[in-house]
């Protein structure tokens, strides 16, 4: 609210974390700002509510109206900045729409979290709390915008077979008939105290 009230005409989006990523590494009750200048970018903003019950028609709706409200200027790039409800485990689908409504946007963002609790997250839009919802913002830039993407980890030759999971929360609970933090702690070679 009291960056909303001190700069009115900045679009202000956020979420709450399972931890950041700052000078120390992985890090647990920071706060991570990124702030983009106006004379090289815009940007709007809508909130995809009621993301547990998967209105994708009303999703929609609402980014084809962005889209259609915020028309690309010639000459400049865009992309898109996502801060997803992560307990309603519906990310693939949020993408899935935002893929069919603005086709070939390069999009960035995550899953917004509550520490490792992974019970309620906090989405923020515009100095407001926008609960169950995922925060979308559409970004402009007159300078170049390219997608870099890399893997955090290593394939190795050591297999594991998933013998129980929860596909709708995108969760796995056994690997090789054990519990599946421990089994991949084995075979990753990591104390499972760490995890």
């Amino acid at each position: 609210r009291q960056l909303a009230a001190a700069l009115p005409e900045t679009c202000i989006a956020g979420c709450s974390s399972a931890g950041e990523i700052g000078p120390q590494g992985y890090q647990r009750g920071t706060v991570v700002a990124i702030g983009f200048p106006r004379r090289a970018f815009h940007a709007r903003t809508v909130a995809l509510r009621d993301q547990g019950a998967i209105p994708v028609s009303a999703w929609l709706s609402e980014l084809r109206q962005l889209r259609d409200a915020f028309p690309p200027t010639p000459g400049w790039s865009q992309f898109g900045v996502l801060l997803a409800d992560g307990t309603a485990c519906h990310e693939d689908v949020l993408v899935s729409a935002i893929d069919a409504a603005l086709p070939g946007l390069p999009v960035v963002g995550g899953s917004a979290g509550d520490g490792l609790a992974f019970e309620e997250s906090s989405q923020i839009l515009g100095g407001a709390v926008v609960p169950g919802a995922a925060v979308f913002v559409l970004v402009e830039t007159a300078l170049a915008v390219a997608e870099v993407s890399f893997a955090h980890f290593t394939p190795t030759a050591r297999r594991a077979v998933v013998t129980r999971a929860d596909p709708a929360c995108r969760e796995i609970q056994e690997l090789n008939a054990e519990p599946a933090a421990q089994e991949y702690a084995r075979l990753a070679g990591l104390d499972p105290d760490r995890l």
